[in-house]
């Protein structure tokens, strides 16, 4: 069965690989444009998402 029929979009696959690079790099947008061949304003957007996203406290169960 194909991603799509799961509803499974592809531009929110790459997004989240994205992200999941951006938190691997500690956030450096340059690491993410090379990569992934992003605009600079799009590298850095993802670069804050993931700031943001380090600097949250860490949830206990």
């Amino acid at each position: 069965m194909g991603l799509l029929l799961l509803g499974v979009q592809l531009e929110q696959i790459r997004g989240d690989r994205v992200l999941q690079e951006a938190l691997v790099v500690n956030a450096d947008p340059l690491q993410l444009e090379l990569v992934f061949n992003l605009s600079s304003q799009t590298a850095i957007e993802y670069a804050d998402i993931a700031r943001s996203l380090l600097e949250r406290p860490i949830e206990a169960s």
